[in-house]
This record gives C-alpha cells, sequence and structure tokens, in this order.
C-alpha cells in the first residue's frame, strides 16, 4: 500500500468510526465477543468522560479489552498518539500491548498503520509504531508498556493506560500503596496534556484510587449487582449500600434503579441482594456461584467493588469502637457507655484521614465523676529520617482508659521539640513518663531528665521518667495492646486528641498528612511487617494504654459499688470536708454523661 493510499484509507476510518463506541462492537466482534449494554457505556464513557477518570467495573467486564480497543481508536482519529500502558507488573502490561499490535497487525480494516520494519519502525510489543509516513517523526513509539515500577520518568505520552496498577501483592498495606501512589504521580508528567485513564480494582478501602478524586479525577463505577439494603450484623442497622458509591456510581445503573427499584432484590444466595447489572455477562445463578467459590470477601471485592468487608477481616483495630468524649480533663466519669447508634455518630468530616470512617459518643448514663490521680505520658522516641517522636497521654478511671491527647513532633530532641513536650506535659497535668529505650540505649531518658531539671516549674518531672526496652514485633506489640480494650470499648478519646492531632499534622506536607496521622494508623495497621509508612503516633498511644490494661480485669458495677462505698466512709469521717483541702474533686460529682454536652466544637 503506498502512502496516498494509506492516509486515503486512514481518514475513511476516522470518518467511519467517529463514535467509539461503534468501533468497540466492531471490535469485539472482530475478537469474536457480543457488546452488552454496560460495556457500551464503559466505551462511551471512555471516550467522552473528563481528560482524567478512571473505569472501576466487575472482574471479567472485558475493561483491558475495551482499553486496548480505545488506545487503537485513539491511533486511528489522530495516527501520531502515543500510547503508553502502565500495570502492576510488566508482564501485565504487556497483553494489553499485545492485543493492540494484534489489532492492527491481523485485523484487515487496519492495514494501513501496520509498521514497515524495513524502514525502521518497531513491532515488539515493548515499543510498537504505526506506518511510520502516518506517525510522523517523534522518537516515543506509538504504542509501550511498562510496570509501574519500571524507569518511568522521560516517557512521554498523549495516552496513559493505567491498567491494574495496585494488585494484590503491592497494595494491601499501607507502605505499600505509599510507594504506589508515589509512583503514580509520575503520570502527570508523562501525559502533561494528553489523557490518562485508570482500570482496576481497588484493594483497600484505602486504595490509591480513592485518592484520585482528590488529584482532579473522576471515578465511575460499574459493580455486579445493583446496590440492594443489607443489615449490619452488629448493630442492627439498616445499610443503604448504594450511599457506598456516592457519586461514582455509573449513572446508568444509578436510573436504572431509580426507575425499577425492584432491581435492588431479589438477587443472591438468599434474594435479598441486588438483581446483575449486566445479565449478558453474569446472570444471577454465575454470580452465586463466583460468591461460593470465592468467599463473600473477595466478591464484594472483585464484583460489587466494596472493601469494607475485607477491610474488617484484615484489620483487628476499628475506629467505631472507640468512645468519643470531649469531657473536662478535670473531672472523668467513672462509667461510660458505648452505642453504635446513628444518633451518636460523630460528625468527622471531608478532610477526615480515613475514607468512610465511624466513630461514635458516649451514650447517655449515669455516672458520678471523678478527678484522675494518675496522668501518665508514653513517649516513642524518633528513629531518624521522616519519624515524629510519638507522644501518648493517658489515665486510667473506674474501668475506662482515657486517652487525653497525643503528638507527634518532627525531627529528634531540639530546643523546640524540648519546649512542646513541657508543655504537653503542663497541659495535661502528666504525673509520670515512659520513655521506650530502644533507640540509643535509654540515651533519649537522660536528655529529657535534663530538659526538666533545667526547667524550673517542672523539675520534679526529672524523677518522673523511666524507661522501657520493647521486644518482639512491633505490629503485633501495638495490636496486642490496643485489641481488647478496644473491641471491650473501654478506650476513650478525648476532643483533645482530634485538635492535636490535625494540629501535628500541619509539621508535614498536605500530601504525607494522611500516613502522620493517628487514625489512619490505628485503621490501617495489620500484623503484617511494615504495614504502616509512620507508626508513632499510635506507637505512643499504645503504650499509653498498655500502662492501664489492668483496669480491665475488674468489674464495671463492683468498682463503681466499691468506689460509692469508700467515698460515704470518707464523708462519715468528715462530713464539712474540712479535712480535705481538695474535697473537691473526690466529692464523686453525679451528672449524666450526655452526647450533646460531648459534641465536638
Amino acid at each position: 500500500m503506498d502512502v496516498k493510499a494509506r492516509f486515503s484509507h486512514a481518514a475513511i476510518l476516522a470518518e467511519q468510526y467517529a463514535d467509539f463506541r461503534d468501533f468497540a462492537v466492531d471490535g469485539m466482534a472482530f475478537l469474536g465477543f457480543d457488546t452488552t449494554e454496560i460495556q457500551e457505556d464503559i466505551a462511551e464513557y471512555m471516550q467522552s468522560g473528563p481528560r482524567l477518570r478512571m473505569v472501576m467495573a466487575q472482574r471479567g467486564e472485558a475493561k483491558s479489552t475495551l482499553a486496548a480497543l480505545y488506545a487503537v481508536w485513539r491511533i486511528i482519529q489522530r495516527p501520531a498518539t502515543r500510547v503508553l500502558i502502565v500495570s502492576a507488573g510488566e508482564d501485565q502490561a504487556s497483553e494489553v500491548a499485545t492485543l493492540v499490535v494484534r489489532l492492527i497487525t491481523t485485523w484487515d480494516i487496519l492495514e494501513c498503520f501496520r509498521p514497515d520494519r524495513m524502514a525502521g519502525d518497531r513491532t515488539s510489543t515493548s515499543a510498537f509504531d504505526v506506518h511510520y509516513a502516518l506517525k510522523g517523526l517523534d522518537k516515543s513509539p506509538s504504542v509501550a508498556c511498562v510496570g509501574i515500577t519500571s524507569n518511568l520518568p522521560g516517557k512521554r505520552a498523549d495516552l496513559l493506560i493505567a491498567d491494574d496498577i495496585e494488585s494484590n501483592k503491592n497494595g494491601l498495606s499501607a507502605t505499600q500503596r505509599a510507594q504506589l501512589l508515589h509512583l503514580s504521580k509520575e503520570f502527570s508528567s508523562i501525559c502533561t496534556h494528553g489523557d490518562i485513564l485508570y482500570l482496576g480494582t481497588p484493594q483497600s478501602k484505602d486504595s490509591i484510587y480513592n485518592t484520585l478524586q482528590g488529584r482532579g479525577f473522576e471515578i465511575r463505577i460499574w459493580p455486579g449487582r445493583y446496590p440492594s439494603f443489607v443489615t449490619d450484623a452488629k448493630t442492627g442497622e439498616v445499610i443503604d449500600e448504594a450511599e457506598k458509591y456516592g457519586n461514582r456510581l455509573a449513572p446508568i445503573i444509578a436510573e436504572r434503579m431509580a426507575a425499577n427499584p425492584a432491581l435492588r432484590t431479589g438477587g443472591g444466595l438468599d434474594g435479598t441482594r441486588g438483581q446483575p447489572t449486566d445479565p449478558g455477562r453474569y446472570n444471577d445463578a454465575e454470580l452465586v456461584e463466583k460468591e461460593l467459590d470465592k468467599g463473600p470477601e473477595d466478591f464484594q471485592l472483585q464484583y460489587m467493588l466494596d472493601t469494607s468487608l475485607v477491610d474488617a477481616l484484615r484489620q483487628q483495630l476499628r475506629l467505631s469502637d472507640l468512645i468519643v468524649a470531649n469531657f473536662s480533663p478535670e473531672l472523668l466519669p467513672e462509667v461510660v457507655a458505648w452505642q453504635a447508634a446513628a444518633k451518636y455518630e460523630v460528625e468527622l468530616g471531608p478532610d477526615f484521614p480515613v475514607t468512610l470512617a465511624k466513630m461514635y459518643y458516649a451514650a447517655p448514663t449515669e455516672s458520678h465523676f471523678i478527678a484522675p490521680k494518675d496522668v501518665f505520658m508514653y513517649i516513642d522516641p524518633a528513629g531518624g529520617g521522616a519519624d515524629e517522636i510519638g507522644i501518648g497521654v493517658a489515665c486510667a478511671l473506674g474501668l475506662y482508659i482515657h486517652v487525653l491527647d497525643v503528638a507527634g513532633l518532627k525531627g529528634g530532641l531540639n530546643e523546640v521539640n524540648e519546649a512542646e513536650i513541657c508543655d504537653i506535659v503542663r497541659r495535661n497535668k502528666v504525673s509520670r513518663i515512659k520513655v521506650e529505650s530502644n533507640m540509643g540505649h535509654g540515651l533519649f531518658e537522660i536528655n529529657l531528665r535534663a530538659v526538666f531539671n533545667a526547667t524550673k516549674d517542672l523539675q520534679h518531672m526529672a524523677q518522673a521518667i523511666s524507661g522501657e526496652y520493647s521486644t518482639g514485633q512491633k505490629e503485633k506489640r501495638i495490636i496486642d495492646s490496643m485489641v481488647s480494650p478496644m473491641q471491650r470499648h473501654r478506650v476513650i478519646v478525648h476532643q483533645r486528641v482530634f485538635e492535636s492531632d490535625r494540629k501535628y499534622a500541619k509539621q508535614h506536607s498536605l500530601e504525607a498528612r494522611t500516613g502522620f496521622s493517628l487514625w489512619f494508623q490505628l485503621a490501617n495497621i495489620t500484623t503484617d511487617r511494615n504495614s504502616l509508612p509512620h507508626d508513632d503516633r499510635l506507637e505512643a498511644v499504645a503504650g499509653a494504654v498498655r500502662e492501664f490494661k489492668h483496669v480491665l480485669d475488674q468489674d464495671a458495677h463492683k468498682a463503681a459499688e466499691k468506689r460509692q462505698e469508700a467515698m460515704q466512709s470518707e464523708f462519715l469521717r468528715d462530713p464539712m470536708g474540712y479535712g480535705n483541702a481538695s474535697s473537691k474533686y473526690g466529692s464523686g460529682t453525679r451528672r449524666t454523661v450526655d452526647r450533646r454536652s460531648n459534641r465536638r466544637r
């Protein structure tokens, strides 16, 4: 085929297939497949969606095949287009690139684009050129493929297809996701003015895909079943699954549900799940078979694109098990009630570092309010690099452990951080301190004692410092310290913890703040080694909670009765309070713990 004929044929193709949906239907037919309505909707979105977009559809929906066809269609519309395909591994990227190459080299209607090897056109799947006469002069190949960990800097593209860059091998831990997020941010430099199209399945609720909306991307989701209404086994609350998707749910799915609410039930093993969204791909029986084969967690992940169940199974520390309160640190309740009810739910705000998190205020209950006598601080010294000095402040009253404050100080024990530690001690009226001695074999402890000795109003604290050596795997140690108190709803976090966590996050860049947050660390730690990129604040809080774990061995009502008897005896000995100058703190003032008085302000 001569050059003139190539240009003429290419122009005809571009005009004939002005709509990618038409090309996708014919391309799927060439490959031996029928095209479903959902697949056509995905194809339409690939063409008409914004420059930065993501397609999230159930496994087996032919996302990668449609993306390969879309890459070819983009070349048809503009032969000079440079396509870069990036996947978790180079082999996976090569599969998509191979399909692109095969379409061009075997589909007769695309003959005009076939390369001329004798003229220097590249023909491998890692670097493929369309015919030089159509491509023009550019060192970048028409189609290239790389793994996410490959050398990305220096590459250029007009269309970048990120196909499942997050996998079950590189996206399960927070550390892995942090690395993956860092690598993916190179895409904007590679594709400065072109389109970036993500395809994928999230591996956790904190998937890097959840960061895309904040980075200007639009996400569109096509689940395998219509979202239904499910009952939370723990709370009995009826949950609308559609709310989990928010504005990301594909309009075609939302419109069908609105027009026919019956689609949201009648499917699944017990008939309570939604019906299949794409019965031409998987009917109800096939989806049931896949759920039985893979288990509910993998099915929710891969077909419903909902990770809440998967995360619940992997993660042992749940923010919802904590009790949120805003008591005065001067007087704390002896008995506190936890109830996971909507009326007690905390409004965490859009900037909260954990996606879809739920936390609950203390439920109303009658209780005596007592002054804490032992406020304890645990310090995890910085190990260098990006580590923080982690600080957790807590006390125990009755059967409950109150986390009063938290801090993460950037850098080592410099003058600024020394002053900050002193301020934390003052504002929380800390009575004793314990320092993890592993780092520097107690050097931090020695230096901090010198700081207190040189501070007039805190000289007494120099003798209140002790050290301890930690043993065993850090992640397991933290979880073991926190899991039982939290699951038994014995850990109360105060308003100051929220304020301090946000305050110290501002030391770090906007994109790095999330990883330093106590809440992020709590929600994402697993028993896997290095599951978190940073754990300093959590380790400090865990150390403070561990100091008071003995309170869990007590019975709440018996402890309250014992204290009541002690207070009555004290009253009989000194009914006017003449012998106790600080009787206001031991008076056992009775109040009602009310959510309204504990609302975050």
